[in-house]
């Protein structure tokens, strides 16, 4: 869902809006496509049993997916109620594309909290002098 989510991002950049103030189906299409996957990936992401950390939960994954969603009917409401459809667009576009930033940066953090709790490599042997413990 991410990779097709950016590569919908990138197909909706290629295809600008017309300057008379109409839409093209291409970057209608790739937009729909890109929030749709880019609002799924949370709770596509999500582990199911032991998670590695927060952000991989099944409950963080469906608490952002529906708030993501909040934010595109939020944007389609501004954008045919002619209101504040740049802003909604802004602030969804900002916390679908920061969402895979934290999980990497959270994933990171877990890492070096394991790593930092674990004795060095050979720490726990005894060294036998060499002769096998004879």
């Amino acid at each position: 869902a991410l990779a097709c989510g950016g590569v919908a991002s990138i197909v909706v950049g290629l295809s600008p809006e017309p300057a008379d103030g109409g839409t093209s189906l291409r970057h209608l299409f790739s937009t729909a496509i890109g929030f749709t996957l880019l609002a799924l990936f949370p709770i596509l992401a999500a582990v199911r049993g032991l998670a590695p950390n927060w952000t991989l939960r099944p409950t963080t994954g469906r608490v952002l997916t529906v708030l993501m969603a909040g934010g595109a009917a939020w944007f389609l409401v501004e954008l045919h109620g002619h209101g504040v459809a740049g802003l909604a667009e802004r602030i969804l576009t900002a916390a679908q594309t920061t969402w895979p930033l934290v999980i990497v940066a959270a994933c990171l953090a877990e890492s070096v909290e394991v790593a930092a709790t674990r004795a060095p490599v050979g720490a726990t042997e005894r060294y036998d002098g060499g002769d096998g413990g004879r």
